[in-house]
């Protein structure tokens, strides 16, 4: 049997980008899981039988929209509260980009809105954070 090639936690990087020129590109502190989610939204047409009107139609369907959504959620790194704090105020897209382990190197990249920062705790714990970043416009993949 041949074993696939796995990756760790640490492969697969979420980084956001500082606005600067040159951009400058660093992953938030204390993120312990992370996500990147594509969609596809389609649009249906019923496409009858020329030849028997009364035969069952069949539904075609084309891709419309296409979307993104990067997801974390770890412990709330005092280091990087105002990043998500700031970024979340603004209501402003950010440059962003997520290396997705087994990749080699590759990456996505486009502009992402923080759509949501959560912070909760419970007695006895760190206090933890969840964020979402939804896509704001084209994303695109770069080959490694």
């Amino acid at each position: 049997m041949t074993k696939p090639t796995t990756h760790t936690f640490g492969d697969f990087l979420v980084k956001l980008g500082d606005g600067a020129s040159p951009e400058v590109f660093s992953a938030p502190c204390g993120l312990t899981s992370k996500g990147f989610n594509q969609s596809a939204n389609a649009q249906e047409t019923t496409v009858p039988d020329c030849t028997d009107p009364d035969a069952p139609a069949y539904i075609e369907r084309a891709i419309d929209t296409l979307s993104s959504e990067i997801s974390g959620s770890g412990v709330m790194a005092e280091e990087a509260f105002d990043t998500w704090q700031d970024w979340f105020s603004s209501g402003a897209s950010k440059n962003c980009r997520v290396y997705p382990a087994g990749a080699g190197g590759g990456y996505y990249s486009g502009r992402f809105i923080l759509t949501s920062f959560n912070q909760q705790v419970q007695r006895g714990q760190k206090v933890n954070v969840d964020v979402t970043m939804a896509s704001d416009g084209e994303y695109t993949w770069t080959g490694a």
